[in-house]
C-alpha cells in the first residue's frame, strides 16, 4: 500500500497547484513522485494529489470520524446517577424521573 502524503508533500502540492502558472495538480503530482523516486518510495497516484488540493482528503486538525463512537465515561455516568437521585428526592415520588429528564433539564 502506498504511503499517504506527508505534511511536506501536502505543503508542496498546495504551493505548486495553488499557482496556475506553475502547472497545477499534474505538475505537483510529477514533482512529488520524482522526490519519492529519489527516496526509493512507492509513487502516489494523481487522484490522491487532486483530492488533497481540492480539500476532500488530508484535512489537518480535523476531528476523527472513523471507528467506534465515543461512550459515556464512568464519571459521567456517576454524575448522571447523582443528578437523577437528586431529581427523585425533589419530586418526592410524585412523578417519574428518567435519564432523559436530566438531559432535558440540563441539571449538572
Amino acid at each position: 500500500m502506498v504511503a499517504h502524503l506527508s505534511k511536506s508533500e501536502q505543503d508542496l502540492a498546495n504551493r505548486i497547484a495553488g499557482r496556475r502558472k506553475q502547472g497545477g495538480i499534474t505538475k505537483a503530482h510529477l514533482v512529488i513522485n520524482a522526490a519519492r523516486r529519489r527516496r526509493g518510495e512507492e509513487e502516489i497516484q494523481r487522484g490522491a494529489v487532486y483530492r488533497h488540493v481540492s480539500g476532500r482528503s488530508h484535512m489537518r486538525s480535523q476531528r476523527e470520524t472513523r471507528g467506534r463512537p465515543k461512550t459515556l465515561t464512568s464519571s459521567q455516568i456517576a454524575r448522571l446517577q447523582a443528578a437523577r437521585r437528586r431529581l427523585i428526592k425533589t419530586a418526592d415520588s410524585e412523578s417519574r424521573i428518567l435519564y432523559y429528564s436530566y438531559v432535558l433539564l440540563k441539571c449538572v
